[in-house]
């Protein structure tokens, strides 16, 4: 996350500025995406593993063990 500027000491320095804190809206807006990504990826991969432990734990065993 960037933080906004605050120049306004002249109106070229004031429309720069608000250029650039535009930029950094976007680009805050786009982190935030990627980090909702990351987040969701992270879950997604946290669940898998958690199956993955079933797998190897509960169902491999009761496979190679006959009735």
């Amino acid at each position: 996350m960037i933080d906004r500027i605050t120049i306004a000491d002249t109106q070229n320095h004031a429309k720069l500025a608000d250029t650039l804190n535009l930029i950094i809206d976007k680009f805050n807006v786009i982190d935030n995406q990627l980090q909702n990504r990351i987040d969701v990826n992270l879950a997604n991969h946290e669940a898998l593993k958690a199956r993955v432990i079933t797998l190897e734990t509960v169902i491999k065993p009761a496979i190679i063990t006959p009735l």
